[in-house]
This record gives structure tokens, C-alpha cells and sequence, in this order.
């Protein structure tokens, strides 16, 4: 199946060769989890901080992902003072 993955700041190293405007369509199994889509992707797991499926926020890196399904993750934001 194919999702829809879009990596933000520092992440979007972590695109496959030939991606384009942050975003790329990766395939993976039927099944595949979140924490799936992460590990396929070499981000380390305490890097990807905030994760969204379809425009809702998801921690639980156990979610089954279906066909078509849109990922964002974004690192910790630092800064400020």
C-alpha cells in the first residue's frame, strides 16, 4: 500500500533520493504501522516528535496505517528564552 509522508525541518533528510517539496509517496506493507513508516524512513524514534495521520495528532506509534493515508511528523522545536 502507499502512504503519503511529509517530513519537516531537519527531518526531511530522511526523504527518499528523488522526493520533492518535503513530501514523498512511499510503499509499505499492508499493516504497516506509524512506528513502521519511522523505522522504514532511518528517523530516530526520539527525534520524531510529533506525528499527525490525515490532520490528527497520533502518539501512538501502534497505529495501523491504511492505503493512501497522509503522515506528517516534525521534530522537537527548540528555542525561545
Amino acid at each position: 500500500m502507499k502512504v503519503e509522508v511529509r517530513l519537516f525541518s531537519t527531518l526531511t533528510r530522511h526523504l527518499p533520493e528523488g522526493s520533492s517539496n518535503k513530501s514523498a509517496v512511499i510503499e509499505v506493507p499492508e499493516g504497516a504501522t506509524l512506528g513502521d513508516v519511522i523505522e522504514h524512513l532511518g528517523i530516530p524514534s526520539n527525534v520524531a516528535h510529533l506525528t499527525i495521520i490525515n490532520g490528527h495528532h497520533r502518539r501512538d506509534r501502534g497505529v495501523v496505517l491504511r492505503d493512501g493515508d497522509k503522515v506528517s511528523i516534525f521534530p522537537p522545536v527548540g528555542g525561545g528564552a
